[in-house]
């Protein structure tokens, strides 16, 4: 009788093997599905963001259009600026009146690689990457493009919940390819220096220049120009008024950013670091600068004179006007301080007076009636405020 052959078994390490291979297969499987599933989705956010489901993307044209809201400039008999009127307080100018220097700062800052892509860097977004994500080096900036910041200041983001960032970051990204067929590479720059906030309610290059260092973009130099190109990072934590060293440190950054791409040779840049900021803070504002109450009439002259002759052609508050007049500033300037000396001196003398003694004491109502003649009274009391909330705000200290 033949003998039956045993069986062969398959061995423990075998099956083990198989094991794994079926596991790896399926990983395989749902990780192609997955990144398949992500790219169908991020292809459909991108065909959404480009046909305007989500928000308007404006075309080439458009583009084209854009127009800032500028300050109307109100000048002396002599030129100088005295005040301006403004809903924005922007000074809208050309490229040849913004100094090379500012230019550098910020091309060496935000993007310096600014000429060589045309609205979207690859190469940077992969810099930041590395650099900034996986290894923590912020000094490196952001992804950004200069033109990607311009979209981002001209057409803010929206909320989309969840879907904010991306959905953003592919409407800035469309509107600065755009951008780059509107304009050259010069006039995107002068449109996002003209566009910036620097904080403190400033718009633009200039009235930046002439707030922080009392001169015009033209003239800044390089610390005052990486000054303030530095403050883009941050408008308020960077401000050299409220917090000079700060923005010192940064201003040095932006300094050695310039030495690296060739703007700035190394011992000169070493030399400007040394130094604090030679800040020239210039506070000019509806109500402050000179004459404040020749301006507040000039500006319903102004506005009848237009409102009669041209209709609604011409805002005073944005179409940049340039209004001239005869006052002088220098003259003006002495009487005012005339005027503050001399009330000083008449303070003090009422003080020394009434030493010890109320003035009002036994005539109450000197104090009431004078205060129910101003405006803000009047207003209060025509919106219908009560004697004791009226009170209570008017006489709070500011």
């Amino acid at each position: 009788m033949a003998k039956r052959k045993p069986l062969k078994h398959k061995s423990k390490s075998s099956q083990s093997r198989k094991k794994k291979r079926t596991f790896k297969q399926i990983i395989l499987k749902f990780a192609f599905s997955l990144a398949l599933l992500l790219a169908l989705f991020c292809a459909l956010l991108v065909v959404s963001v480009w046909s305007g489901i989500f928000a308007h993307l404006p075309q080439v044209e458009e583009l084209r259009q854009i127009k800032h809201k500028s300050a109307s400039l109100l000048y002396a008999s002599d030129g100088s600026l005295i005040g301006k009127y403004y809903t924005e307080n922007r000074q809208t100018i050309d490229n040849e009146h913004i100094s090379i220097h500012v230019r550098h700062a910020l091309i060496a800052t935000e993007d310096n690689r600014f000429f060589e892509h045309r609205g979207f860097d690859v190469i940077s977004l992969g810099r930041v990457f590395v650099k900034t994500i996986l290894l923590g080096d912020t000094s490196q900036g952001g992804g950004s493009t200069i033109s990607q910041q311009l979209a981002k200041n001209l057409y803010p983001r929206r909320s989309f919940k969840i879907l904010s960032l991306p959905l953003n970051k592919i409407r800035e990204i469309f509107i600065a390819s755009r951008l780059e067929k509107a304009y050259t590479k010069d006039d995107i720059l002068g449109l996002y220096l003209n566009t910036v906030p620097f904080g403190e309610d400033v718009y633009g290059i200039e009235a930046a220049a002439r707030r922080y260092f009392n001169q015009t973009a033209a003239d800044l130099s390089i610390a005052e120009s990486a000054t303030l190109i530095g403050m883009l990072a941050a408008n308020t934590a960077y401000s050299p008024r409220l917090h000079p060293e700060r923005s010192m440190q940064r201003r040095n950054v932006v300094i050695s950013r310039m030495v690296v791409q060739g703007f700035v040779p190394e011992e000169m840049a070493e030399r400007i670091k040394a130094d604090s900021i030679q800040l020239d803070y210039t506070l000019m504002s509806v109500n402050q600068g000179v004459a404040p109450y020749f301006r507040a009439q000039l500006y319903k002259e102004v506005k009848t004179i237009l409102e009669n002759n041209f209709e609604d052609k011409y805002n005073i508050e944005a179409d940049g006007l340039r209004i001239y007049t005869t006052i002088n500033a220098k003259l003006q300037n002495y009487a005012e301080n005339a005027v503050k000396q001399h009330m000083h001196y008449l303070q003090e003398q009422f003080d020394r007076h009434w030493e010890g003694r109320d003035p009002l004491a036994g005539h109450p109502d000197i104090f009431k009636k004078a205060l129910e003649q101003t405006r803000p009274y009047q207003n209060l009391k025509e919106q219908g405020t009560s004697d004791k909330e009226l009170n209570k705000r008017l006489l709070q200290k500011h």
